[in-house]
């Protein structure tokens, strides 16, 4: 299994562009950004959950995540 965390950030301040970047730290200490779990299966599955679910494609072979297993596997 691997577990991936992908910390908040925000890109492009100001006329930075892709130069200048901000980390963003919460006050309480939680973690803020993703994390990606990946575990070897006999076949594909993808879970998703989380606050913003609802704006991903609800057929799973129309999201990114499938594209790319599909493409790589």
């Amino acid at each position: 299994m691997v577990k991936v965390y992908a910390p908040a950030s925000i890109g492009n301040v100001s006329v930075g562009f892709d130069v200048l970047g901000a980390a963003v730290s919460p006050i309480d200490g939680q973690l803020l950004g993703d994390c990606v779990t990946v575990e070897a299966a006999q076949e594909f599955q993808l879970h998703s959950k989380g606050r913003f679910v609802s704006k991903l494609p609800s057929d799973a072979k129309q999201n990114i995540v499938y594209q790319c297993w599909e493409l790589f596997c």
